[in-house]
């Protein structure tokens, strides 16, 4: 899939083919990009590239 057609609605796994252990290697490497730990329990939440960025988004925003 090419980079553009991702959207806010693209399934990690439908879309991606994300598998878990693919989508651990996502994580870590967002974690090492952002400068930040995600939660082992909130990173099978992101069922889309949309809840992947909004917790990226609010993770790197901090607490308000």
């Amino acid at each position: 899939m090419d980079r553009s057609d991702i959207t806010q609605e693209t399934s990690l796994a439908g879309d991606l083919g994300l598998d878990s252990l693919t989508m651990m290697e996502v994580v870590v490497a967002a974690e090492d990009r952002f400068g930040l730990l995600i939660d082992d329990d909130d990173w099978p939440r992101f069922k889309t590239a949309g809840d992947a960025a909004r917790y990226i988004e609010l993770a790197v925003a901090g607490p308000a």
